[in-house]
């Protein structure tokens, strides 16, 4: 790995202090139109149309199921960090004591169902150390959420939510993906709810990647950044074939390079917590 390039975990977690991200900054993409008036469309070929097509049916299939998951978590933390900072330096004796506050740290992830009386498949590390979970369903309602099952090892867990008129999404056979299948990936990047991004899968079975005990992630090109963490990678067939979870990147957003747990090693788990 090159120096200053890491592995980031694809869950958006707030500020301590504040309990909320930073706004994002955002370059507009605009232009300048030339003196000439618009021109007609032109027809896009029959093939791109079938695979703009297949994206399609693909994204309407499985958003239904995609959810945002809000993990909250008491941290105490010093009262004043200056003070902190010299009583390290010079001794406790020196420096009054800087006293200690309650704060609450709060977390975003995606989630995603998989059966309609509300068991939901995310990673572990979007839930790991919260007091409280809930869960924002596709419509916008908000329900409580508990988690039935974790597995450090695969960086999965299950959770259970007490709500109606779920829609679950198929689970497909991890198995049968194709190096260079096209793939969709699914999630709430910063807050952004059902976004949908599209890439092929670049390699599977990676291992030593130090995210988890237990590895064999498929790697993709569709763009996968913080607060993707727990939704799913999705075939174009519609089926959830991995639960996006990490990114390889020198400035801790996209760079073209993401990893999902396979759907089938998602299932021993997930039949665990069932």
């Amino acid at each position: 790995m090159r120096e200053g390039t890491k592995l980031v975990l694809a869950a958006a977690l707030g500020a301590a202090i504040s309990g909320a991200m930073s706004a994002p900054a955002f370059l507009m993409a605009g232009g300048h139109a030339g003196a000439a008036g618009p021109r007609d469309a032109v027809a896009a070929p029959a093939g791109a149309q079938d695979l703009s097509a297949g994206f399609e049916r693909a994204a309407d299939n499985v958003s239904p199921s995609v959810v945002t998951i809000v993990s909250a978590r008491r941290v105490t933390v010093a009262a004043d960090p200056l003070l902190e900072e010299l009583r390290q330096f010079f001794g406790d004796d020196a420096v009054p004591d800087a006293g200690r506050r309650e704060l609450i740290q709060r977390g975003l992830g995606s989630g995603v169902v998989v059966s309609a009386d509300g068991f939901i498949l995310t990673n572990y590390h979007v839930v790991k150390g919260a007091q409280e979970v809930s869960v924002r369903l596709a419509g916008g309602r908000r329900v409580d959420a508990r988690v039935v099952e974790t597995d450090p090892r695969t960086d999965l867990a299950v959770l259970r939510v007490d709500a109606r008129g779920l829609r679950a999404a198929p689970l497909g056979d991890s198995s049968r993906l194709r190096t260079g299948e096209w793939v969709v990936a699914v999630g709430n990047p910063f807050g952004l709810t059902s976004s949908v991004t599209a890439g092929i899968v670049s390699a599977k079975g990676r291992t030593g990647m130090g995210l988890a005990a237990r590895e064999d992630f498929i790697q993709t090109d569709a763009a996968i950044n913080p607060g993707n963490s727990g939704g799913p990678l999705v075939n174009l067939r519609g089926e959830v074939v991995g639960i996006n979870t990490a990114i390889f990147s020198e400035s801790g957003g996209y760079m073209g390079i993401g990893f999902a747990i396979p759907i089938n090693m998602a299932k021993s788990v997930l039949r665990s917590g069932v």
